[in-house]
């Protein structure tokens, strides 16, 4: 609270001492994290479905926002990939172009997960790679809908042409909401097996 003291008043990052745990700690332990984060945006999307479910509007309301926070939360999980499997496979963490900038600079799918396909490839080398293509077909969907984390946001994009014209103008949200938890729960699980590695590293570095 030290810092906050000498602080001018805040008028939205305003803290209520009789708020308990609604009030944000930002410097807990893991809330930095990356994972972390990215269960947040799926979290979020999920608490919008229950409303969803409870009310009688139509899905339409409602799935950019979920769709944004999904698609979101997957380029959190790539990226974090990206890293800890560069690290795990003891290779640079950022690979820079000509113009200093690493491909987890940007919020292209498809060349994130190129990256971490190489990556996941070769710290799960002689696994079966079925479950790879599986995940790789919905996120090609995704991406092929939003390629550069816009489309799910606004109605047109900066050159003035209308988003999100090249996916079926009807489709069942629940579906949509189905395959996108099954592929971030794959990610998730690719994360926690690259995490294992570098704990079991640290172990015997000591």
């Amino acid at each position: 609270m030290g810092r906050l003291a000498q602080l001018p008043e805040w008028k939205i990052f305003k803290y209520e001492k009789d708020e308990g745990t609604r009030n944000v700690h930002l410097d807990w332990s893991g809330v930095q994290d990356s994972s972390f984060i990215a269960e947040g945006f799926r979290d979020s999307a999920r608490l919008i479905l229950v409303h969803y479910e409870e009310d009688a509007r139509h899905p339409d309301r409602f799935f950019f926002s979920v769709a944004y926070l999904y698609r979101h939360s997957v380029e959190i999980m790539l990226k974090e990939i990206i890293v800890d499997g560069r690290n795990l496979n003891n290779e640079p963490l950022r690979k820079e172009d000509k113009d200093g900038k690493d491909v987890t600079d940007f919020h292209n799918l498809h060349k994130l997960w190129n990256e971490a396909l190489r990556l996941l490839e070769i710290i799960y080398a002689g696994a079966d790679k079925a479950p790879l293509d599986e995940a790789w077909a919905i996120l090609k969907e995704l991406h092929d809908a939003d390629p550069n984390g816009v489309g799910f946001r606004y109605k047109k994009n900066m050159k003035g042409e209308v988003n999100l014209e090249n996916i079926p103008r009807v489709f069942s949200l629940t579906t949509f909401v189905s395959q996108l938890e099954t592929l971030y729960d794959f990610l998730d699980g690719c994360l926690l097996g690259i995490g294992a590695g570098l704990d079991r590293r640290a172990e015997c570095a000591q």
